[in-house]
């Protein structure tokens, strides 16, 4: 139960004290300091027998561990309050990469095609008397490129217009087939979200009552898709008011959102993995929710009340390319053009339509 330690001098370890014999039994009582002639002579007799390297390790395990006992005690019962309190908000480390800023990234910056597309926008006339829309996309209208094109002051993109951009990059999750790396979600999957809970999957039959059989049909393929796409995009509204983009990396467990205001909040990207449990029956309550909102992180910053419809859809596009993202507002009328001329004359990507 008892035992004496003759500390050897500062040249034998690496703490920086004065020599001193310690004796500990039940409460740790302090000796009166040996000489440094003592201590020397000490430290021949066991360096004999144990050698140098082996008595140094003893020493150092022993000097941690006894000489530094009580305080040892007092810190590790804060340890272990502020270790717990450490996993918590370190879990995200524990599910997904570490994080990036956006202007970390592998390409540089896309640049509007602003000859070309100017070029295809005068072919449609001034009062678009020759514009024909395409069939077989979101946004079939006239109303949703004058919106576009920010024509007469009406700028705000509606979810269609967001939706027939993406489509021209990725297929949409209801006409993906399982194993597309990259789809995203329809724009009505913000509203479903606040009134249901869910993603949106249903069918409805004339009289308004739900489509079992097809809603059945319609979950079951989203959520194939979804547990096979490494990435799904997502064009969320808040309150009918405005639009940011969420992107749900499964692989790393990780819901990141991308907003020019600061409108949306870790909650909607917690509301939306809700969703995606409801659908996929994946626990995401481990997932990590980031959010990029400010010019430090690199995110564009809108600076009108009118465009957050076009930020959502140019994030996106850099996002696909492992692009830098640009200073969007300062040629927000050129992006615009840019949207209206590859809605227009870009293929959709669809693989299938159930």
């Amino acid at each position: 139960m008892f035992a004496d330690f003759a500390v050897l001098p500062q040249s034998v370890f690496s703490p920086a004290r004065p020599p001193t014999s310690v004796r500990y039994e039940q409460k740790r009582v302090a000796k009166p300091a040996t000489t440094k002639c003592e201590a020397d002579q000490a430290a021949s007799d066991i360096t004999t027998i144990l050698g140098t390297d082996e008595l140094t390790s003893v020493l150092v395990a022993v000097w941690e561990t006894c000489a530094n006992a009580p305080m040892c005690a007092a810190v590790s019962r804060r340890f272990k309050h502020a270790s717990d309190q450490a996993k918590q908000l370190c879990k995200p480390l524990d599910v997904a990469p570490h994080r990036k800023q956006m202007k970390i990234a592998a390409n540089d910056s896309m640049q509007p095609s602003a000859a070309a597309d100017n070029a295809t926008i005068e072919s449609w006339g001034e009062d678009f008397e020759n514009f024909v829309p395409r069939s077989g996309i979101f946004a079939p209208n006239m109303n949703d490129m004058q919106r576009i094109l920010d024509v007469k002051g009406g700028g705000w993109l509606t979810n269609f217009a967001v939706d027939s951009y993406l489509s021209t990059f990725m297929p949409n999750v209801r006409a993906a087939m399982p194993g597309e790396p990259r789809v995203f979600l329809h724009s009505s999957t913000s509203v479903s979200l606040r009134t249901t809970g869910t993603l949106g999957f249903k069918a409805e039959l004339p009289s308004g009552e739900t489509d079992v059989d097809r809603t059945h049909e319609l979950c079951a393929h989203a959520k194939s898709v979804l547990l096979g796409a490494q990435e799904t995009y997502v064009n969320y509204n808040v309150d009918d008011k405005h639009w940011g983009l969420i992107r749900v990396h499964s692989q790393f467990k990780r819901c990141e959102i991308f907003d020019s205001t600061g409108h949306l909040k870790k909650k909607h990207g917690r509301e939306l993995l809700n969703g995606y449990e409801l659908l996929t029956g994946v626990d995401t309550s481990d997932w990590a929710v980031v959010v990029y909102e400010s010019s430090a992180s690199g995110m564009a910053q809108q600076k009108d009340g009118k465009s957050c419809g076009v930020f959502a859809c140019i994030t996106a596009a850099h996002l696909l390319h492992d692009a830098k993202l640009p200073d969007i507002q300062s040629k927000v009328v050129l992006w615009r053009r840019h949207i209206a001329v590859r809605i227009q004359t870009m293929p959709v990507v669809v693989v299938i339509r159930v």
